[in-house]
């Protein structure tokens, strides 16, 4: 920046007198004093000590004409030095625009395009009309991330009661946990993780009931033997008949939803059927592959798709035993993925006595030559997070080296391939014993609430963790 220093009444002197001795033949002269444009150049950023540059103009700066404020609503970076910084600010009808001085706002500098401004503080720009008959005051800030958007960070939450086997669920702004504690079923929520209420239940006979819970669009459904309950906000529990359109399948598990569905499993895991919601039909649905269906660890995920209204994308996963019953064969994931078109000219015909002809599900191969395959996780988990789908659990089931909560793993497309994510890892370490918090959980489950926050519950330790990126929090 120019060191030369000038007052308020030098400024307005000078510009004055570019206006003096005008002629017919001179610029026309205006008294519009704004500023139009405000963008910035090549910018230093420093993490861990290195440094990197990038282009500043990919930042879009708002000028508020009103208030004559002028700021960044996506910050820069963490990391990012805005103590030398190279700008390009335009202003209507060749208005001359001047710098406040940090410390004396009668003290001003001329802007130029090649000399640098400290932004680390809230700066102070004026433009005056080329005809000289006055000026405009706009404040300038540049706003810096001072995270990485990129960090997952965990606290530690409130313990939950203590169970022997957990599902987790949100509903409703509300963050359920259903378990067996001491040999029934029982249910709490909590709105923000600080403490937890008992939930009521209907007459369950299964102590294990609590692995057939799910959440539809507007009810949590829980399937007892051959009783179907479901719920809007626990204050009543309704039952529901389990009506076939074949005698020989029968929901043994219900697994997951869809905007419009509920799907179950049936108990020789030969078949998935399905119920469109407001029916109580349910039938069998077509698949490409036979014999490939999970037979424990069931976990699924569902979302709409970006690209396809009216339409939801189904992921049901599992493990398998493959090549052989009697112990010798391999526990292996087994993945299924099924699109499902609601719309009013898409693939779906509501016929309550013949039942929903709808979409079929896809088997996603995994031969041994495959890469980036899920793993036979125990107490599988998957959960829709940021752009991708996280899958974690307990020990590797065929792998020995995969333990209780050591990876998250990762698929950007739609559950075909996984890897592990170093964006994303499990609670920490104990800061004094450096034991992993989380390794005397006989199992876990997980579950995503409204604020991007991913939940994990452990159950036989009671440890609830809670975590975000960053950047899902900030506004």
């Amino acid at each position: 920046m120019k060191h030369q220093k000038l007052t308020y009444w030098l400024a307005a002197i000078l510009t004055l007198a570019a206006c003096t001795g005008s002629s017919d033949n001179d610029v026309t002269l205006y008294g519009d004093a704004a500023i139009t444009t405000f963008s910035l150049g090549t910018m230093n950023r420093y993490v861990d000590g290195v440094k990197s540059t990038y282009s500043g103009n990919t930042y879009s700066f708002h000028i508020d004409q009103v208030r004559h404020e002028i700021y960044n609503t996506d910050s820069l970076p963490m990391g990012t030095d805005v103590s030398r910084v190279v700008c390009n600010i335009s202003a209507v009808n060749n208005g001359q625009v001047l710098i406040e001085d940090p410390d004396d706002s009668n003290l001003l500098s001329f802007y130029s395009s090649s000399d640098s401004i400290d932004f680390t503080s809230t700066r102070y720009l004026r433009v005056y009309a080329s005809d000289g008959s006055g000026h405009s005051r706009y404040s300038v800030k540049v706003n810096v991330h001072q995270q990485d958007g990129e960090t997952f960070v965990w606290t530690r939450m409130p313990d939950i009661p203590v169970m022997s086997g957990l599902k987790a669920l949100c509903h409703g702004g509300r963050m359920y946990i259903f378990g067996n504690e001491g040999g029934q079923t029982r249910a709490y929520s909590t709105a923000d993780g600080a403490s937890w209420s008992a939930e009521s239940l209907p007459p369950l006979t299964d102590a294990d009931a609590w692995r057939s819970v799910i959440a539809s669009k507007d009810s949590i459904y829980l399937m007892d033997s051959n009783s179907i309950y479901h719920t809007k906000d626990f204050s009543a529990w309704q039952s529901e008949p389990v009506a076939m359109l074949s005698a020989d399948i029968q929901p043994a598990c219900l697994i997951g939803s869809t905007t419009e569905e509920l799907y179950a499993i049936d108990s020789r895991c030969s078949q998935i059927v399905t119920r469109y919601e407001g029916f109580h039909y349910w039938f069998d649905e077509e698949r490409d592959a036979d014999d490939m269906l999970p037979t424990r660890d069931f976990a699924s995920v569902s979302y709409p798709m970006s690209y396809s209204d009216s339409t939801d994308y189904m992921l049901f996963a599992g493990n398998r035993l493959v090549g052989g019953a009697d112990g010798s064969g391999q526990w292996r994931s087994a993945v299924w993925r099924k699109t499902a078109d609601y719309s009013s000219s898409g693939i779906i015909n509501i016929l309550e006595t013949e039942g929903i002809i709808g979409g079929k599900w896809t088997y996603i191969d995994r031969a041994d030559e495959t890469m980036y395959v899920l793993p036979a996780l125990e107490g599988l988990q998957l959960v829709k997070y940021d752009d991708g789908i996280l899958a974690l659990g307990g020990k590797g089931l065929s792998d020995e080296s995969i333990s209780v909560c050591s990876a998250i793993y990762k698929s950007r497309d739609n559950g075909i391939t996984w890897k592990p994510d170093s964006h994303y890892t499990m609670p920490p370490d104990d800061s004094q014993t450096g034991v992993k918090l989380n390794a005397a959980a006989t199992s876990i489950t997980a579950a995503v609430d409204s604020q991007s926050y991913l939940w994990i519950f452990c159950a036989g330790t009671g440890e609830a963790w809670r975590g975000r990126l960053n950047r899902l929090g900030w506004e």
